[in-house]
């Protein structure tokens, strides 16, 4: 089984390219990014999902450039004017390299939160006493006095 260097290794957490005579970081999104990048990313993540990126490029050009930029910083008429298989390899590293984020980090991190939650809940629900009555507040009054 392959350590975490060995995956850094294969599996940066930022990648750089090389496209039109600059060199672009692709870093894993930030928490400020998230909305905006899944925003302009929901109308074609089917075809990010089947890596048909030809079909995202040809059919929502815009906003790939958008969620492109929103990840790379890069402006989005300069991404506009780039050559079609350099956007295409901006939008393949954009998407593996976050896809490879998610899967290796963030998902982990939310399964792991919600057992820690679960935990809490049994503990809290196991320590409460019961809201039920107890055998005083159901015992009749005496009638005898």
């Amino acid at each position: 089984m392959a350590n975490t260097d060995d995956l850094e290794t294969f599996f940066p957490e930022v990648r750089t390219v090389s496209i039109a005579g600059k060199t672009l970081a692709i870093p894993n999104l930030k928490v400020r990014q998230l909305s905006a990048f899944a925003k302009v990313s929901e109308p074609f993540m089917p075809l990010i999902v089947t890596a048909d990126y030809m079909a995202v490029l040809t059919h929502h050009t815009e906003a790939a450039c958008q969620a492109v930029s929103i990840v790379t910083g890069t402006d989005v008429a300069w991404l506009m004017d780039l050559d079609p298989d350099e956007m295409l390899r901006l939008i393949s590293a954009v998407y593996e390299v976050n896809f490879d984020f998610f899967a290796r980090r963030l998902l982990p991190e939310r399964a792991a939160a919600g057992e820690r939650l679960m935990a809490l809940m049994i503990n809290w629900a196991g320590a409460k006493p019961s809201l039920g009555s107890s055998d005083a507040d159901t015992t009749s009054p005496s009638l005898a006095n």
